[in-house]
This record gives C-alpha cells, sequence and structure tokens, in this order.
C-alpha cells in the first residue's frame, strides 16, 4: 500500500511512479486525514509512505498519522520523500517511528523534485519543472524496483548539521511558522471553495461568501497553489515568487501513458 501525502503534486506523482513499478495500491493521505481518526489500515505487501520534507522532516500531522495509525497484515515500512535540496535527519526521525509502531523497518529514501516553497523561493516555470522531474526518473525507478523485490533502501551517510536542521530548525517552523495567520484573501476570489476541499487539516470554511481560516494550519500551501485565480497569499510571496502545481504524467512522462 501507498500512502501518499501531496500539497502541490510532487510527491502524488512520485507515488504515481512508484506504483506503475510495484503495481501496489496508492492512497491519499490528504484524504484520510481529512477524514479524521481512527485509521486502522491493512496491506498485504510493505506500507509505502511519500510525503514532501517540511524544514527537514516528514510535516507533522503525517508524523502523527504513522503514531496514531494502526497497521494490520504486513507490517513493514519504507518511507520515500520528495525534497527540494536537503532532508536533514528526516529518515532517522522516520525509522524512531517505525520502532515506536513495533514495524520492521525497510528503509528510506529521498527524491529531488521541484522545490515549490514559495515562501522563500522563486517558482519554476513549467519547462524546468518537468527537467528536473525527469533527472529524478532513474532514483524513483530502482527505489521501486527495490521495493517490489522486498529490498531494504540504501543507508545513506548523514551530515553534522543535520540534527540541528531537524530538530532545531524544525521545531522553529512548528512553532513560529506553520500558521495560516498571515494568509489574506484579495476581491479575485469567487468563493469556489477548492481551498476548502484541497486543505487537509480542515482549516479553511467558506461562510458568508467569505474565506476564513482556523488554527490547524499544516502550512502545505495547497490552498495558495490550487486556487484557481490566485486569491490566496501569504505576505505577498505568490505575487513575488509566482505558484507551483506539479505538471500532469502525461506531460513529464507521455511514453508512460496508458
Amino acid at each position: 500500500m501507498i500512502l501518499y501525502f501531496s500539497a502541490s503534486g510532487n510527491s502524488r506523482l512520485v507515488a504515481e511512479l512508484l506504483s506503475g513499478e510495484t503495481g501496489d495500491e496508492m492512497v491519499s493521505l490528504n484524504e484520510l486525514l481529512k477524514k479524521g481518526e481512527p485509521w486502522n489500515l491493512h496491506s498485504d505487501r510493505p506500507y509505502v509512505v511519500v510525503s514532501p520534507i517540511y524544514a527537514w522532516r516528514l510535516p507533522e500531522r503525517v508524523e502523527e498519522f504513522l503514531r496514531r495509525s494502526e497497521f494490520s497484515g504486513c507490517r513493514q515500512l519504507y518511507v520515500v520523500t520528495t525534497m527540494g535540496g536537503d532532508d536533514g535527519a528526516a529518515g532517522s526521525y522516520c525509522e524512531k517511528i517505525a520502532a515506536e509502531k513495533g514495524l520492521t523497518w525497510l528503509g528510506y529514501q529521498a527524491i529531488v523534485m521541484p522545490d515549490n516553497f514559495m515562501v522563500s523561493f522563486k517558482m519554476p516555470d513549467r519547462e524546468t519543472a518537468i527537467q528536473q522531474i525527469r533527472k529524478s526518473l532513474p532514483l524513483i525507478e530502482e527505489t521501486g524496483k527495490r521495493i517490489q523485490r522486498g529490498d531494504k533502501l540504501p543507508k545513506r551517510k548523514g551530515k553534522p548539521q543535520d540534527w540541528i536542521l531537524s530538530n532545531v530548525v524544525n521545531w522553529g517552523f512548528r512553532n513560529y511558522m506553520a500558521s495560516s495567520k498571515h494568509f489574506h484573501v484579495s476581491e479575485a476570489c469567487v468563493q469556489c471553495g477548492k481551498c476548502v476541499s484541497e486543505c487537509p487539516s480542515n482549516n479553511i470554511v467558506l461562510r458568508d461568501g467569505k474565506i476564513q481560516f482556523g488554527k490547524s494550519c499544516m502550512f502545505c500551501l495547497a490552498c495558495l497553489n490550487n486556487c484557481p485565480v490566485h486569491a490566496i497569499d501569504h505576505k505577498d510571496a505568490g505575487k513575488k515568487h509566482g505558484y507551483y502545481l506539479c505538471p500532469p504524467m502525461e506531460e513529464v512522462f507521455p511514453e508512460k501513458k496508458k
């Protein structure tokens, strides 16, 4: 079972490619998070979690999902992440969660994908994004083959700063940045409800013709990137850096179109 979380589509595309290699079913963590607990899962094959990296770790709610879920059937776990440049000690934290849950740890692999953290970086144009994704295809396919065979994923050598990034800096991100308090909605909003349906933490409601934000934002930026008229922004970061949605499979890899 491939459990994937994706806000702008990078991790969903990787999950699709892994599914093609392994034949495993895909299950959206976004939908499971929206539905809420209890999360009782069953798979006869290893669980494969695919998720982006947020400040050098899995998103906090994805970690919570893993800790609070019940896994039956095959109790083996792989984790595959997507990142813009560095994943810190994310793999070590995933391995700790596996140990807490009594799951057999089969390894971790980070995949470089177009960096879409618009708050800090200019978003890539579509052709640049496609070329970046295509460069990662060999590693994605090799990871899929390893998972299909049941092999452990290769353990990567860590760096001295990994702990600081995934612990201290991540703590700051989760406690001070991961919030919707600086989101604003312009008059361009057409009240289509796209942001409400895309929000994995049910943090957005459309009430009296206005978009309102709660206090459970996980800062995935799905609402900003998926808004069809770009009415939602964060300190004008979208206006400055642009928006990003991962190109679909048929556009990136037309040869794989069924």
